[in-house]
């Protein structure tokens, strides 16, 4: 299950009351502390400066996200692979329309939280969503150069 975003509306899926994760928001942060945060304007220029980069999507109150962070953990302590983080619980209606978002959004084909996604020279080469995404995938990324 995944936690959507379309056009500065977050919509939380859950399993029918299901427990999603054990991991608090205190665990989250600290699993996603090696990452480099971002404000949609710097990915939005980063996007169209051509950059190679890695960038994960997600927030602290997406279960899902949390769920996912200690493989994105791993992934950044077994790799020098930088990875940026666009939190968008921070991104307003303003926000998202100040900053043309919606291209953005629409370029990496974005479908939920938590996503990871390989842009090298404005265009999406490898995305990585929901909080199944294996080590193994990940660890693809390894092989481009930032």
């Amino acid at each position: 299950m995944l936690s959507l975003f379309i056009g500065g509306t977050t919509i939380k899926a859950d399993s029918h009351g299901e427990t999603v994760t054990n991991i608090t928001v205190a665990q989250y942060q600290q699993n996603i502390a090696k990452t480099i945060p971002v404000t949609p304007t710097q990915v939005v220029n980063k996007l169209h400066a051509g950059d190679t980069f890695v960038l994960y999507l997600g927030f602290p109150d997406c279960p899902y996200c949390r769920r996912f962070s200690p493989t994105l953990a791993e992934f950044m302590a077994e790799t020098n692979v930088p990875v940026y983080y666009l939190d968008i619980s921070q991104i307003t209606q303003q926000v998202y329309q100040d900053n043309d978002l919606k291209d953005f959004f629409t370029k990496i084909d974005f479908q939920g939280t938590p996503t990871v996604v390989l842009l090298k020279h404005g265009k999406r080469i490898h995305s990585y969503v929901g909080s199944e995404t294996p080590l193994a995938a990940l660890q693809t990324l390894t092989k481009y150069k930032y």
